[in-house]
């Protein structure tokens, strides 16, 4: 082929017309997400039988065992450290104006799920 002259004329017709694409076949596209979103909602699983949390099975009231208040603030603050993907014990908080609605009675066997939710703009979270 002879060497092409940029930028070409504007009579060169294009090609695009000539490209034919074949759209029988559906291919997944990877999604990334922006990980550094200040809100967003993460659910933690609790299983007693497990070794994770079994020391949770010695919170007893009344014969009940119950998640620790304590346990209900370390899931905001590690959801949080989660949303700003950094560790939870380098990330500063303070809770304030925090409100306990009721107890969570665990299960011996079975999971109990928490879904945690913080708020953009606010920083108000919810379990």
């Amino acid at each position: 082929y002879p060497p092409v002259s940029f930028p070409v004329g504007r009579g060169t017709p294009m090609i695009g017309p000539l490209v034919k694409w074949d759209h029988s076949a559906t291919w997944e596209v990877a999604s990334f997400k922006q990980t550094s979103s200040q809100s967003g909602e993460c659910v933690v699983q609790v299983d007693l039988s497990k070794e994770t949390d079994a020391y949770l099975a010695g919170h007893q009231i009344d014969g009940r065992v119950l998640f620790p208040a304590t346990g209900y603030l370390m899931l905001v603050w590690k959801t949080l450290a989660k949303l700003r993907s950094t560790d939870f014990e380098l990330l500063p908080v303070v809770f304030e104006n925090v409100r306990f609605q009721r107890a969570t009675i665990m299960p011996k066997e079975g999971t109990v799920k928490f879904s945690i939710n913080i708020f953009e703009g606010t920083g108000d979270f919810e379990i």
